[in-house]
């Protein structure tokens, strides 16, 4: 299937694996908006180019770094035995009994070069990054498009699913796990798991990926679409990233322009939005507007509250109208003149 639910079959990626009904937005410039609706693709970038923000990024967790210390620690079979069973690592001590001749070494070998297979990924990996969220953000507005020069996507994972259907490239959607305690392992039965296992500090992005395993830029000398020979050399420069066509109209279920952009802008935005996808709806985003409102009162609650006003005493509706009687009775009782 060219796209796919990451984990949605396997019980072990559960935590990655997002609700397709769920709402995720993509905030940028307006120049990038542009270059999406023009082109209708969407740019994947290499995943090893996030380094630059977050030099975290795809590497082995706490978690990971702890358990690897220890495996090469054991002193013993039986040692590393016992590590295998605190870190669930069950797989390997049936290895170990159907392997019985093989050296500790050995053993220790597997765990660490699939640890060191798993940090490829940052270079073999593209990404698009969302915010899943119900409504806008005021920090992704900032961070990432601007209040006054930006516009965000708004649409669901099932409409994402839907727009790259028919993609030429195998497609993951996940949902980006943040390691509160230091408790999760990259090292599992997911092939990105690398990529969607974040520090704290980063879950206000609330994340939401699109990945895509791609070795474009790696084609080894002599390289041709009847000899595909890739060289996977991470000090070698390759290009930052992919263009990925995609069915726009399908993908976006609304345009939401910055709450501060001039109107000028907002309708340039609307009219050339209009020109390239006529069905899509665009809108300001009211984030910093005070929306106003009418209670609705009633003729007495307007009474109680215009005397409040005008005397600064709270009275009851009789109390009110007792008053205001009084005058007019008062007038009653005057002589008239002979």
């Amino acid at each position: 299937m060219p796209i796919g639910i990451y984990g949605e079959n396997n019980p072990d990626l559960r935590r990655f694996t997002p609700d397709r009904e769920a709402t995720i937005w993509r905030y940028m410039d307006l120049g990038k908006y542009l270059d999406l609706i023009t082109r209708k693709e969407l740019w994947f970038t290499r995943a090893i180019e996030f380094r630059k923000a977050d030099p975290y990024e795809g590497a082995l967790t706490v978690y990971d770094q702890k358990m690897l210390e220890q495996i090469v620690g054991a002193k013993t079979k039986n040692e590393l035995k016992d590590l295998f069973q605190l870190y669930g690592r069950t797989s390997l001590i049936t290895m170990m009994e159907m392997l019985p001749n093989n050296s500790l070494a050995f053993f220790q070998a597997i765990v660490i070069t699939g640890a060191q297979h798993s940090q490829f990924n940052p270079y073999s990996s593209l990404v698009s990054c969302w915010h899943e969220n119900k409504g806008e953000s005021d920090a992704m507005w900032d961070l990432y498009a601007k209040k006054n020069a930006g516009i965000a996507i708004k649409t669901t994972i099932s409409k994402t699913v839907t727009a790259f259907r028919n993609s030429a490239h195998n497609i993951a959607v996940a949902k980006v796990a943040y390691d509160i305690d230091g408790t999760m392992s990259a090292l599992t039965s997911g092939i990105y798991d690398s990529l969607l296992i974040k520090r704290q500090a980063f879950a206000h992005e609330n994340e939401i990926r699109l990945l895509v395993f791609s070795l474009v830029g790696y084609e080894a000398p002599g390289y041709s679409e009847d000899n595909q020979v890739y060289n996977l050399n991470v000090l070698k420069s390759v290009p930052t990233g992919l263009y990925i066509p995609c069915d726009i109209e399908q993908l976006i279920d609304e345009i939401v322009v910055s709450p501060l952009i001039p109107s000028y802008a907002y309708e340039g935005v609307a009219a050339i939005t209009k020109q390239y996808m006529p069905s899509t709806i665009v809108r300001k985003s009211r984030l910093l507007t005070m929306e106003s409102f009418s209670l609705g009162t009633s003729a007495d609650l307007e009474l109680i509250l215009n005397t409040y006003i005008k005397t600064r005493r709270l009275l009851d509706v009789d109390a009110i109208r007792a008053e205001s009687a009084e005058p007019e009775r008062a007038g009653s009782s005057t002589s008239k003149p002979a």
